[in-house]
């Protein structure tokens, strides 16, 4: 845990996107009308392009959408959390890996962006049709492009030896104290969430073997779930920022007992043995626990 700042960055990722929808005054005040009620009583909100099912190009606004939530899904299951400003811990291990991957993905998130931006002048115009007296020029910026952004900002980890202010020498040390202690504190925190990320993965298999063991024969078995279990197991390395053992030796357990299986394998077994692969889910899930604790 010592010298984290020589281990890791911190990074934050910035998206933006053009809203579709905004609140209308306008229907507020017809809905509570029709029920009766005071004027505010009701919000109304409409669609900018008219709606999800009219709109001839919302599938190109949508691939913005998708692209984007791509880009917050790697970028959180290859991080860790570090104080509540939106900056997380980057292994410098993972580093060149985190760059290409995330260049890959902000090209995709800006070239959906570059084909609606392509489109944009017909969907608004299509949108005059389905909002009819609800179109106000007003909501449509004139420049769209400006409305997105993708952005990742890196910085070092900041401690107790980077203070270059004019203070008396007790206040440079109390304050370098205090925030090496918050690293630590912080660096606690980071490394609890990668232990509850294989507790929150193990859960819903856990439950699927329940409802099988409990006679349910309606039990759906996803097998998402078990890739989940093996994407997690796999970044676990770039995410143990204190090169703790026990969680190495945690994650390979749980790809070893649960990462290979699947339907067909749960379907050929007998209640015996699903029981006990219950029980080695249960036992996984508590030694995650007990080493949080």
């Amino acid at each position: 845990m010592s010298n984290i700042e020589n281990k890791a960055i911190l990074v934050s990722m910035t998206i933006k996107k053009w809203a579709l929808s905004k609140k209308s005054k306008e229907a507020g005040a017809i809905l509570a009308t029709h029920y009766g009620a005071k004027n505010g009583a009701h919000s109304g909100t409409k669609h900018l392009l008219g709606g999800k099912e009219n709109n001839s190009f919302m599938d190109k606004a949508e691939a913005i959408r998708i692209k984007a939530q791509d880009c917050r899904d790697y970028f959180l299951e290859q991080t860790l959390p570090w104080a509540n400003a939106g900056e997380r811990i980057l292994l410098n291990r993972n580093k060149a890996n985190f760059d290409s991957k995330m260049r890959s993905l902000e090209g995709e998130f800006l070239k959906a962006v570059k084909e609606f931006v392509k489109v944009f002048p017909q969907a608004k115009d299509e949108a005059k049709t389905h909002l009819n007296k609800d179109f106000s020029e007003e909501d449509f910026p004139q420049d769209i492009a400006s409305k997105y952004c993708f952005e990742i900002n890196r910085s070092p980890i900041v401690t107790g030896k980077d203070f270059r202010v004019d203070l008396m020498n007790e206040e440079i040390e109390e304050m370098s104290k205090s925030l090496d202690e918050r690293n630590k504190k912080l660096t606690q925190e980071a490394m609890k969430e990668a232990f509850q990320r294989i507790t929150k993965e193990l859960k819903p298999v856990k439950e699927y073997f329940d409802k099988v063991n409990s006679g349910n024969d309606k039990a759906r078995f996803h097998p998402s779930l078990i890739q989940n279990i093996n994407n997690l197991v796999e970044v676990i390395p770039n995410l143990n920022v204190t090169e703790c053992e026990e969680l190495n030796d945690l994650a390979k357990e749980v790809k070893k007992d649960f990462g290979s299986l699947s339907k067909e394998k749960i379907v050929s077994m007998d209640k015996k043995q699903k029981e006990v692969k219950s029980r080695d889910l249960s036992k996984a899930m508590k030694k995650a626990e007990a080493i949080l604790a």
